[in-house]
């Protein structure tokens, strides 16, 4: 049904897809592949949570440590 329609194709779209396609078959397992994937998936988000704890707990925030500082 939608053959009879004009409808214009994004060339980057099209480009996008075709990438996509050919991705898994260009992509190369590597020892510094393992290092990145560490990197991304341990390293990084246990870095973000540390600054994240360590900002909370210095802050003097009463939501989340429960202390109260009297002037």
């Amino acid at each position: 049904m939608a053959g009879d329609m004009d409808v214009k194709k994004n060339k980057f779209v099209e480009e996008w897809n075709g990438r996509r396609e050919i991705t898994e078959k260009a992509f190369e397992y590597t020892p510094k592949a393992t290092v990145t994937l560490l990197l991304t998936m341990v390293a990084f988000p246990a870095f973000v949570y540390g600054l994240c704890k360590s900002e909370l707990e210095t802050s003097g925030n009463t939501c989340i440590n429960g202390k109260q500082k009297y002037m």
